[in-house]
Order: structure tokens, then sequence, then C-alpha cells
């Protein structure tokens, strides 16, 4: 096998890699981080999507934050699409309900019928519930009647999973000592687009719908130059792609820029470096990889110039913006980082914000001032 005559630092790179991508087990789905940081999302009848349900119920999502130690360090509810699509008259969002489970001391376990955490001896008391193999559940106070479903199957084989997961994370984070160090993001300046831009017509051909100064924005990056976007109308599935250009400076901070070898050709063969021309801009992936396999179009893009951020959401599903991969990177002043990557495999109501991370580099906002 080829894996057998990789190095150490190699193969726990692979490993780390493999790790990072999204598993399933039962109701659950999960993805761990660089840092070994876990998301475990579940949601009721994803191991038994033909089971009859009673009416008048309905669903909430569950997200679990298991840390690298693999102890559940968070629990939150989450109203996902059967709550969000479809409101049920009779159940009050304000409403608490008890969990159909082992009394603590004699007192319920209450949860929400919205959004909202449990801590402390409830959550501990829900976890060794779920560990346990039992219905998950929750019921009307009063009646004692079956009001909210609960992701419940399969949760001690997601636990498993992670934690083999989290052990190939840490021979990676021990063997290789990637750079994690918090970065700080540089603000970039919106530039007016005006006069013969640097990106050729030629350049924008990759556009099959034409070509429209209007759909081109540019950024002062500084020494090393500008950064171009250059905006098409997508597909059924993401209503825009983008390509970025970097018209680099003639400066040595464009120079060593090009040489990070984050665009496209800028440095001849013979050592020729091109200051006036606007190579297309291969954003780094996670790993330290390059982005060239994606074909440099990023879907639904935006520069977030204040903050010194590009985000992309790529979604899953055609005419569904709750499944996908999220990406956003962030501008140091000498280069782009990978800041965040989420990904979320099942389209269920959750919103970007609530897929589960499977990157994270610490960063400290160029606008706000404070870490994430």
């Amino acid at each position: 096998m080829a894996e057998q005559n990789l190095s150490p630092q190699a193969a726990a790179t692979a490993g780390a890699m493999q790790a990072m991508g999204p598993g399933e087990a039962g109701d659950w789905v999960f993805t761990c981080d660089n840092r070994a940081w876990c998301t475990i999302i579940g949601h009721d009848g994803l191991a038994e999507p033909n089971r009859v349900v009673a009416h008048g119920t309905r669903s909430l999502a569950l997200r679990l934050w298991v840390n690298p130690q693999g102890q559940v360090a968070r629990l939150e509810f989450i109203p996902d699409e059967q709550v969000t699509d479809q409101p049920v008259a009779g159940i009050d969002c304000s409403s608490s309900f008890e969990l159909a489970m082992p009394r603590l001391r004699g007192r319920a376990v209450t949860m929400p019928f919205s959004r909202g955490e449990l801590a402390g001896t409830d959550l501990a008391a829900v976890v060794t519930h779920l560990r346990s193999g039992r219905v998950l559940a929750a019921v009307n106070p009063q009646t004692g009647a079956l009001r909210l479903r609960l992701p419940w199957i399969g949760f001690a084989d997601a636990m498993e999973q992670v934690r083999q997961r989290q052990r190939a994370i840490g021979r990676w984070l021990r063997r290789v000592r990637p750079d994690q160090r918090e970065v700080q993001l540089r603000a970039i300046t919106p530039v007016i687009v005006s006069g013969v831009p640097p990106v050729t017509a030629e350049q924008m051909d990759w556009c099959a719908s034409g070509i429209d100064a209007a759909d081109l924005h540019a950024f002062d990056l500084g020494p090393v130059g500008q950064l171009w976007q250059h905006t098409c109308t997508g597909d059924a599935r993401n209503a825009s792609v983008s390509r970025f250009f970097i018209h680099l400076g003639d400066g040595t901070e464009a120079q060593a820029f090009a040489q990070r070898g984050e665009m496209g050709l800028t440095v001849s063969d013979d050592g020729f470096f091109w200051p006036n021309r606007a190579p297309v801009l291969r954003l780094p992936g996670e790993m330290g990889q390059t982005t060239a396999q994606h074909g440099w179009f990023w879907p639904n893009a935006r520069v977030e110039a204040d903050f010194g951020v590009i985000r992309s959401v790529s979604y899953g599903m055609q005419g569904r913006e709750d499944c996908g991969i999220s990406a956003v990177w962030g501008w140091t002043g000498q280069e782009w980082v990978v800041v965040e990557q989420r990904i979320m495999t099942l389209c269920r109501g959750l919103a970007v914000s609530d897929w589960p991370v499977s990157w994270r580099r610490l960063s400290r906002s160029a606008r706000a001032g404070s870490g994430e």
C-alpha cells in the first residue's frame, strides 16, 4: 500500500485530513476540526427515516461540542426544519418540556421549545442517557403526552468514532506541529473601479454570461497590490460564482506574496517578475494545500473589507441553503489564511452558523479587534 511508504509526518497528515471529514452514525452527523474539537449534530429519524411518528409532535435538533479530551463541553437544542417549516398549533414556543428520562434527585430535566443550552448536572445526565441507547423525548409536564422528538439512536457509536478521529488529529498535532497561532487580520479598502482594469477581457472570458464592468470590484491590499473580484451568474444551486485576481504592486512585499505560490503564473522559469498583470488568486486550503483543484471559482463569495475576509458558501442542493460547505479566508497583510471551514451533509433546516466546523484558525478581527 502507498500509505506504508509515507513518512510518519505524512501519514499523520493523511490521517488527520480523513479525520476532519464528515461522518454519520445513527441519528447523528459529526465533524472534527484541526484543534481536535468535534461537533455532533443529531436529527430525529435519520436512523429510521420510514418510522411513523405521532401527529402533533415536532423534533428539535441537538448539537454537542466535544473537547479534545473526549468530554461533552456543551449541549444545545436547535430548531430544525420540523419546527421552522411546520409550526404546530398548541405548542407554546415559550414553554419548557420535561425530558422523559430519570429525574435528578426528584427534579425533572427540562428543555425549551426553542434554541437553548443545558449545563452542569443536566447536561451530564442527558449525555449519560444518550450513551445508554435509550429513547430521548420531551413530554408535556401536565399530561405526560409526547410533544417533542429528539435524536438518540447511535449516540455511543458516534462518540466512539469522534474519539478515533480525535486520536488521529492528536497524532498529527504532535508529529507535524502545525502553526495554529492566532492571526491578526487586516482591513482592506474598496477601490472605485474606473478606467482600464488590470483584469483583461481574456481573463474574464471564463464567465459564460458575458462581461460586465458592474461585476468587477476592487480592493486595496496595501503594498502587495490590489484584489479584484469578478462575479458571474451561477447555477441552480448557487446564485453566483466569483474569481479573484491579484494586481501586484512593484515592491518586495508583492514579490514575496507571488513567490509563496498563492496565485497562478507570476514568476517565470528565468525569474522574471510580472508586476503589471493580474494573475488568478489561488486561495489556500485547509492543511496548507492549495485550491487549484476547485478551478478557482468561489460560489456566493463576498468580500467583507472592514473585517479583511472573503466568505464563500457552496450550497449542496438546489433550492436549499441549509447544507453545503462554507469557507472563510482572512487577510493578514502578507497572505491569505483559512480562518474557518464548515460542512453540513444533510439539508435539515440549519443555518450556516450552525454547521459543524471542520477547520478553525483563531483570528483577531480587523474591525472588532477581538478573537473568535
